[in-house]
């Protein structure tokens, strides 16, 4: 029996194999999903990060804080960083993020400024927009930082200027040229330049006998002598052209540049009594017919000198009404009108090319004659500017001395008088009717030719 019942025990015990189970531990489960969910944002970053080092942008600047060879301290706003003084050439509306300004800094006004007289514009830090707008011109935008940043593109229309404590401040200056227009108002405008230019056209008449320049091109231009009297005409064309073959000199006469402009696009000289004065360039031509209007030489040179090709500058009064360009000569202004706008550097359009030719060679610095005396130039026109420029020279020590004349005409310089004779033996001499053109022209200049 003892047999049958420990059979019995044996057969009943549970089979482990096939009804093993373990029960779950209940305080360990947590743990378990916290480890599996930080092993899940592991290779989360880690995934990340690989796309990070494969993504140069992104790694330069998740990174470039961590650097420590690149940290860069603070900015901090030194003395007159944040003051500013906006300057138009031309007026306008300004604005400084999207708030009008009322202050501006004439353009006559000259660095050191006295801030008790002229106020500048105080900045709080950040990134500001100013806009300047004004018909029909596009609208000029620029972009300051206070303080200013060395690695970033400051405005372009910003400088800086010097107070009288000496300390440096920012200057604003507007300045709009050809460019700036619509395409449409470039075109009008030009028109009208042009239109100016074409009133300034004159003529005379080259009398048998007399010599003009004339040639194929300009380079191989040479003097040839009138058998028939021949109308000749000196035209001005305006050029525009930033691709232009002509050069052009500052200080020949000619302002080709102005505060960083260059004048092929006209450069704002400055406003006065609601007109824009500006520069524009121009070339001078000319064209020779008979009696019967046979053309017999177009497009002629003025000159066989260097300057052929040359531009020279005029200044003009430009104004705008709403609806077209109006532009006039300002040499066509009266005195006291020329006075109160100020000199500028603009050769008289007949003499451009003399004063081009003397002021381009040290020949004509000095005398030819043995003594090689140093001597001085300047230049005047008649009521007919085409008859010719009157080329006045005196010892450079003794103003007050007798002058010497010259008479440039029909790009052909004369000896006028006897002392011009004595100065430059080689000058071919003026004829008795070329002397009177030159005694005409000292006539209506108060000039006394001798």
């Amino acid at each position: 029996m003892e047999d049958s019942s420990s059979s019995s025990n044996i057969n009943s015990a549970p089979n482990q194999d096939e009804d093993f189970e373990v029960e779950p531990d209940e305080e360990a489960e947590p743990y378990r999903r916290k480890w599996n969910r930080i092993l899940l944002i592991s290779c989360i970053l880690l995934v990340l990060l690989v796309i990070i080092a494969i993504v140069s942008p992104l790694r330069t600047i998740l990174f470039r804080p961590f650097s420590g060879s690149e940290l860069q301290p603070t900015p901090t706003v030194i003395p007159g960083d944040n003051l500013f003084y906006i300057q138009e050439a031309l007026p306008g509306t300004v604005t400084i993020d999207g708030r009008r300004v009322t202050q501006f800094l004439s353009n006559n006004i000259h660095p050191p400024i006295d801030p008790t007289l002229y106020a500048p514009i105080r900045l709080s830090s950040g990134v500001h927009h100013i806009i300047w707008q004004a018909a029909p011109f596009d609208a000029l935008s620029c972009t300051v930082f206070v303080p200013s940043l060395a690695n970033t593109q400051s405005c372009p229309y910003q400088s800086s200027i010097s107070l009288v404590s000496g300390i440096n401040v920012w200057l604003v200056t507007f300045t709009p040229t050809l460019s700036n227009l619509p395409t449409s108002q470039q075109t009008a405008l030009k028109k009208n330049i042009q239109t100016t230019l074409d009133t300034l056209r004159s003529s005379d008449v080259v009398q048998p006998g007399e010599q003009y320049l004339r040639g194929i091109a300009a380079s191989s231009a040479a003097p040839v002598t009138a058998t028939q009297p021949l109308r000749a005409t000196l035209s001005l064309h305006l050029d525009t052209d930033l691709d232009s073959s002509r050069n052009c000199v500052n200080g020949y006469g000619d302002t080709c540049t102005f505060n960083g402009q260059n004048c092929l696009q006209i450069c704002t000289f400055s406003y006065h009594n609601g007109a824009w004065l500006a520069v524009a360039l121009y070339y001078a031509t000319w064209t020779y017919t008979t009696e019967s209007s046979q053309v017999v030489a177009q497009n002629q040179p003025d000159t066989t000198s260097n300057t052929v090709g040359v531009d020279h500058s005029i200044l003009l009064e430009v104004t705008w009404n709403e609806q077209r360009w109006h532009v006039k000569d300002v040499s066509t202004l009266s005195q006291t009108a020329q006075n109160v706008i100020g000199v500028l550097n603009t050769s008289i359009p007949a003499c451009a090319s003399l004063t081009g030719l003397i002021r381009s060679q040290t020949t004509y610095d000095s005398t030819s004659s043995n003594d090689h005396m140093l001597i001085q130039w300047s230049y005047d026109v008649g009521s007919d500017p085409a008859a010719g420029c009157l080329g006045v020279v005196v010892p450079s020590d003794q103003p007050q001395a007798q002058p010497a004349y010259f008479l440039y005409r029909f790009g052909i310089l004369l000896a006028a008088n006897s002392l011009a004779h004595r100065y430059f033996p080689n000058f071919p001499v003026a004829d008795a009717y070329e002397q009177r053109i030159a005694q005409s022209i000292d006539q209506q200049n108060h000039l006394v030719i001798k």
